[in-house]
């Protein structure tokens, strides 16, 4: 989503500026009493002066630059998951950052490490002092209990707080032996 408002930006940026960077220089160039090089200024007034709001060209042209606007404006505002997560010193004087990406990363290869699953997913949540930790593996159902205290191990050894919660999702692996 962070690409994609980035470019949305960019692109009305680059409009923007071009049109506005054009219409600059026309516009000094009429002061000085030059014809308009490229955009045909009388036909530009008269359709100006004589089409009315609620013409339909006039209605599609402001309710695209509003949707886009408000499109831009919603995807900025809609909350993202933190990218840094802020972890107290063990000494209790001051504090680390880590980055989210790499907690995960972390626990992943713990899981994958210690315990029989295959393969783990795992999303970490971070809300001030709570964390929640979703983990999706592929191992024997019966080992979800042990997946979820290794997991608590690693989170504990990061000095994840103790509100800390752990859902374990374990789907059968399709490998037949």
């Amino acid at each position: 989503m962070r690409a994609f408002n980035r470019l949305l930006g960019m692109a009305m940026g680059l409009a923007l500026v071009g049109a506005g960077g054009f219409c600059a220089l026309e516009v000094v160039l009429a002061a000085f009493g030059h014809a308009f090089l490229v955009l045909p200024a009388s036909a530009y007034l008269r359709a100006l002066r004589t089409t009315p709001w609620s013409a339909t060209p006039t209605r599609a042209i402001v309710a695209a630059v509003a949707a886009a606007g408000l499109l831009l404006f919603v995807a900025e505002a809609w909350p993202r998951r933190p990218r840094l997560v802020r972890i107290p010193a063990s000494d209790g004087a001051g504090q680390w950052w880590l980055r989210r990406t790499s907690i995960e990363s972390h626990l992943r290869r713990h899981v994958v490490g210690v315990t029989p699953a295959q393969r783990a997913r795992v999303r970490l949540g971070v809300r001030k002092q709570r964390w929640q930790a979703r983990i999706r593996t592929v191992a024997p159902l019966h080992l979800r209990p042990e997946i979820e205290e290794v997991a608590r191990q690693g989170l504990v050894r990061l000095g994840a707080p103790e509100a800390t919660t752990i859902r374990v999702r374990v789907a059968r692996s399709r490998r037949v032996a």
